[in-house]
């Protein structure tokens, strides 16, 4: 093999290894065989803080309508375990925006500050998961052990809380992931 495969080959390596060494996952979204849109989540770690970044962008065209959203979300947990959450919305071309706090000085209460409207406090109950890195990490455990798993979170764009019980159909992994099961 002479110098220049090697060379593209190393540097081909060097930036899949980058791409995975920044936290950040890619997903393509389809409907009805056709690109409906995508999800990028990053994940960062500076000095005992954590930040997840969710973006997701769909866009469904049917009968010559358009109906497109955009959702960024963002997720900031300090060392002292508090939570940060920042959101943008955006259906077709109404905004929905805001910005919410946790904190575990006060662990049943989650502060909402919507952009135009009053700001409110939420009651947080004891089983639920704010954080978007424990949610993945239990749907990853439960997929491994080929368990059940009901997590309860809470949707900062809806404002509402939301549950999801998965349970497995089958003991074999989906083709191509071996963290998921059917």
């Amino acid at each position: 093999m002479n110098f220049v495969p090697r060379l593209f080959l190393c540097a081909l390596l060097l930036l899949a290894t980058g791409v995975r060494a920044d936290g950040t996952r890619r997903f393509r979204q389809w409907a009805a065989g056709q690109e409906t849109g995508e999800i990028e989540v990053a994940t960062d770690r500076k000095g005992g803080a954590e930040h997840i970044r969710n973006r997701e962008r769909t866009r469904l065209e049917r009968l010559g309508m358009v109906v497109s959203q955009d959702l960024d979300l963002d997720a900031a947990r300090s060392a002292d375990g508090s939570l940060r959450f920042s959101w943008k919305l955006l259906l077709s071309s109404e905004p929905l925006e805001g910005e919410a706090t946790f904190s575990p000085k006060e662990p049943g209460v989650l502060r909402l500050k919507p952009k135009g409207g009053a700001p409110r406090v939420v009651q947080v109950p004891a089983d639920a998961v704010l954080w978007p890195g424990e949610a993945n990490r239990r749907l990853q455990e439960a997929a491994r052990k080929r368990q059940p798993v009901t997590i309860r979170s809470y949707s900062f764009p809806t404002q509402q809380w939301q549950e999801l019980s998965l349970k497995p159909v089958e003991a074999s992994p989906l083709p191509g992931f071996s963290d998921a099961v059917k």
